[in-house]
C-alpha cells in the first residue's frame, strides 16, 4: 500500500493494530505516531474517542485520523468527499432512469459522519428532482460486530421493510459497502 511504501523510503516501519491504539508503546517512546481508521477506533472502556483523541493529543503524540471528520482543533483528520461522491451516484442512478429510491443505513444509534452526510445528500437530491422521500424509503439496519461482513449470507435486515410492506423501488442506495454487500448477498438469498 502507498502508506507502507512512503514509510519504508522514510526507514520507518509500519504496525497495524485493530482497536485500541497501544497507549503503552506511545508513552514508552517505541512508535513515532499513529493513523486512526476513524470509523473502527475503539476507545478503552468508559472513554469517548474523542476523550481518547484529547489525551493523545495533550501527549504531543502525532497522529492523524482518516475516514472521519471531528470538529475539534485537537483532532487533525481527513476523509473522502462524502457529498460529492454521493451526489455522483444519486447523478448515475437518476441517468439510468431511477426515480423510486430507497436508502438503506447504519443503526441510527451509531452513526458515523459519512453516513449522515450520505444520507442528507440523498434526501437533498431528491427534494431537488421533486421526487418522493419519506421516512418508509429509508432502512437504518442493526449492529454487527459478530463475524465477518464479507462472509455473511443469512444477515441483512435492509431489504424485508421493503418486502413486507410492497414499496416499489427501482434503486436502492446504500451507504457504504459492507451494506451493499449485505443487501447483494440478501437478495441472492431470497
Amino acid at each position: 500500500a502507498g502508506l507502507v511504501s512512503a514509510a519504508e523510503k522514510a526507514s520507518y516501519n509500519v504496525l497495524v493494530m485493530e482497536n485500541r491504539p497501544p497507549m503503552e508503546f506511545l508513552e514508552n517512546g517505541r512508535i513515532d505516531g499513529m493513523i486512526f481508521l476513524g470509523d473502527i477506533i475503539d476507545a478503552p472502556i468508559g472513554e469517548s474517542v474523542t476523550e481518547l483523541y484529547k489525551k493523545i493529543a495533550a501527549g504531543n503524540y502525532p497522529y492523524l485520523v482518516i475516514n472521519d471528520i471531528y470538529n475539534h482543533d485537537y483532532i487533525p483528520s481527513v476523509s473522502v468527499d462524502n457529498e460529492g461522491g454521493m451526489r455522483s451516484v444519486m447523478e448515475h442512478l437518476y441517468n439510468q432512469g431511477a426515480r423510486k429510491f430507497c436508502f438503506a443505513g447504519s443503526v441510527r444509534e451509531y452513526v458515523q459522519y459519512h453516513h449522515k452526510v450520505r444520507e442528507s445528500v440523498f434526501r437533498q437530491f431528491l427534494q431537488e428532482k421533486g421526487l418522493e422521500y419519506s421516512q418508509d424509503r429509508v432502512v437504518m439496519g442493526r449492529a454487527r460486530f459478530d463475524g465477518d461482513p464479507f462472509l455473511r449470507k443469512d444477515y441483512c435486515p435492509y431489504l424485508d421493510p421493503f418486502i413486507e410492506t410492497g414499496i416499489q423501488f427501482d434503486a436502492l442506495v446504500c451507504a457504504n459497502d459492507h451494506i451493499a454487500l449485505d443487501v447483494m448477498n440478501s437478495a441472492e438469498a431470497k
